[in-house]
């Protein structure tokens, strides 16, 4: 079975300040390192989120893992807490879908 793996990391502080490129290329080197390849689009997502009755409005990043390794959802789960910390966020969204290559 296949996995993919989807990030969207912001590229914004949530004061409007832009976040150092530094810190995406750490974590895409990062995932490389383990997973030996992602893939990254160039467009800009856009987001908009709710919490505590504020509505925040992100420019994000979506860094996509395609792999067979079983111990992938454990490791980003051991992860997530410092990709968190490194973007200054409440939370990052990070979905897993089963895929299939025609």
């Amino acid at each position: 079975m296949i996995q993919r793996f989807e990030f969207l990391l912001p590229t914004k502080h949530n004061d409007g300040t832009a976040i150092e490129s530094e810190k995406f290329d750490q974590t895409a080197l990062e995932l490389t390192d383990r997973f030996e390849g992602i893939s990254q689009d160039l467009i800009q997502v856009h987001g908009l989120w709710k919490f505590a009755d504020t509505v925040y409005s992100d420019q994000l990043v979506r860094l996509r893992i395609d792999t067979q390794d079983r111990s992938a959802r454990e490791f980003i789960k051991v992860h997530k807490p410092i990709w968190k910390q490194r973007f200054q966020q409440l939370d990052l969204w990070i979905t897993v879908h089963e895929i299939e290559i025609i």
